[in-house]
């Protein structure tokens, strides 16, 4: 090892802004400490499908997002067709039935709680790489 800075491998999702729309406080900052460790930019999370279509008209560009499906008593939905309909990358987290969210995004990566960190990562990576590409 050299000691120099350039040496080591740099974080992931280096410079990418991600959005983590999830209603479980200690989820959500785990979420936002395992992006932000791989170099991601993690605005604070917000916990209701209202909170998150306000962030996204009024917020800047996102390079993806991570949804957990129920939110309280709503389903992420309404937020999926938004990031859709701008053609921003996003994946499911859920705790719960796979099967809704497979059924109407079936393309989309899903991920049960609790999040393996390395893996929803690369999801994202290939997410934006897909996008730019």
């Amino acid at each position: 090892m050299t000691g120099r800075d350039d040496d080591m491998p740099q974080p992931s999702l280096q410079s990418k802004t991600i959005l983590v729309v999830e209603d479980d406080w200690i989820s959500a900052q785990a979420l936002k400490a395992q992006l932000e460790d791989e170099g991601a930019i993690v605005p604070e999370p917000v916990a209701s499908v209202g909170d998150a279509i306000a962030f996204l008209s009024g917020a800047p560009a996102i390079d993806a997002a991570v949804l957990d499906v129920n939110l309280g008593d709503e389903m992420v939905f309404p937020v999926a067709t938004e990031l859709s309909r701008h053609g921003i990358p996003f994946a499911f987290v859920t705790g719960q039935d796979r099967t809704p969210v497979a059924v109407r995004y079936s393309e989309v990566p899903i991920f049960e709680k609790p999040v393996q960190a390395r893996a929803l990562v690369q999801a994202l990576q290939e997410q934006i790489r897909a996008r730019r590409g």
